[in-house]
This record gives C-alpha cells, structure tokens and sequence, in this order.
C-alpha cells in the first residue's frame, strides 16, 4: 500500500491540538516531525508546504499560489533498523 499523505495545513492542526504553538508558513522542526510520526506505523508523506520556506523552482499548488507542490517523506523512528 502507498504511503498515507498529510498536507501541511492538516500538520499544523494536528500539531496545534497536541499542544505546539506553531503558526502556518513556519518550518517544521525535529520535534515537530517527531510528534507527527509518533503514532503512526508506516512513513508519511508530508504534502502542500508555504511558498516562503520551500525552494524557489517548486511547482506553486494549482488554485492556492500560496502553497508549492512539495512533498517530505517522514518515517517514525526506528524505521528501517
């Protein structure tokens, strides 16, 4: 099965309702990334970044040129040990 996808806006409102004080077009961190992988058994593609802190040859996202067609794939830890 392909790997489960999480755009960043739903990121940000998981990480929100666990207690992060992280706002929308801010760079996720380790802990952050870690917080999101934690539950989960399988990596995930994390989806749909800001403009702002992506590279500037990043397809912009059809229909919200705020966000760019970018994709980071996140593993829970011990993935692949």
């Amino acid at each position: 099965a392909p790997f489960a996808r999480l755009s960043y806006d739903e990121a940000i409102e998981r990480l929100r309702a666990r207690g992060f004080a992280i706002r929308w077009g801010q760079d996720l961190g380790t802990a952050e990334e870690r917080a999101l992988t934690m539950e989960e058994a399988a990596p995930i593609f994390l989806t749909r970044f800001p403009k702002e802190i992506k590279a500037f040859y990043m397809l912009e996202t059809p229909g919200n040129p705020a966000t760019v067609e970018a994709a980071d794939l996140l593993a829970p830890e011990g993935t692949g040990s």
